[in-house]
């Protein structure tokens, strides 16, 4: 029986890793519908970091006291520009394909009830 909610976790190695300062992020590649309804408007400007922040479950990021920083909109928008980028193209095929996916559904139960 499908679940809700089921997280699709994936860790990457981060462009800016390098083998004295490792770079790593865990990302949440399930999609939910809302996200494929809001997509074309959050992966534009200041969403993206929105975006960003909800698919973000873990980082090697940290603050100026050595602690792990803290994953919301605004550290997201303070990462490396290298990483932001990487991150930002990975969501958003994500969000892509099953944005596809969800239109082939609306679509098939078009057929259907016609």
């Amino acid at each position: 029986m499908p679940r809700l909610s089921q997280e699709k976790l994936v860790e990457y190695e981060l462009p800016s890793h390098t083998a004295e300062d490792p770079s790593k992020v865990t990302l949440n590649l399930q999609v939910t519908p809302d996200q494929v309804f809001a997509a074309k408007t959050m992966l534009e400007g200041p969403g993206t970091f929105q975006m960003l922040a909800t698919q973000i479950k873990k980082w090697d990021y940290t603050a100026d006291d050595g602690k792990p920083a803290p994953i919301n909109p605004d550290t997201v928008a303070q990462m490396d520009l290298r990483d932001l980028q990487f991150l930002s193209q990975i969501v958003s095929k994500n969000i892509d394909e099953a944005t596809k996916l969800a239109a082939r559904a609306v679509s098939d139960q078009e057929k259907k009830s016609s």
